[in-house]
């Protein structure tokens, strides 16, 4: 057991400080922490990848089926896993909480503004252009309850910035705001 992280890509993501344990982000981040697995389930961003000419040669990146037979057909180097598995209108946040909370006791979440506001903008927009999203927290907050419902043994922490709203999710969660 121990202590994992996932980073996500909305604005809140700055109260990251580093930290011990196992972290892993979302995408490519744009920030400059260390980190040990990347969470990737868009074939944009391989894409993404693929015009940049940017390799992921350093770090894992758990992903779905899909992501894994993109990068390989179009010869993306690095070590693409398939970990995850299509759950339809879940994030890579959903999937890598999801995940980790098989093999750790305490998750700290950071970065999904999201949980608790309207706010769907990705520090990722601007690398991966997308449709007009429907509000996606609707539908991502119901999968969220039932995450941390599913893992009633886990300890998962929220982080958000003072002064947002603080959302009831489950005996098992406490929201950290600073």
């Amino acid at each position: 057991m121990g202590t994992a992280h996932v980073i996500g890509n909305g604005e809140s993501n700055s109260l990251y400080t580093p930290q011990s344990g196992t972290i892993m982000v979302c995408n490519i981040p744009k920030h400059n922490h260390p980190f040990d697995l990347y969470s990737i389930i868009d074939t944009r961003v391989i894409q993404y990848l693929m015009k940049e000419k940017l390799e992921l040669l350093d770090k894992p990146v758990w992903g779905t089926q899909v992501v894994k037979d993109f990068a390989k057909k179009n010869k993306i180097k690095g070590e693409f896993l398939h970990v995850y598995e299509n759950i339809h209108r879940y994030n890579s946040g959903h999937h890598a909480v999801f995940w980790l909370s098989k093999k750790y006791n305490e998750i700290h979440i950071w970065g999904f503004d999201s949980m608790w506001s309207d706010d769907l903008l990705s520090q990722m927009d601007d690398r991966v252009k997308r449709p007009k999203r429907p509000p996606l927290n609707k539908q991502w907050r119901p999968h969220w309850k039932n995450l941390f419902k599913k893992y009633p043994l886990v300890k998962y922490y929220i982080h958000q910035p003072t002064n947002t709203e603080t959302v009831e999710w489950s005996k098992n969660v406490e929201t950290i705001k600073s």
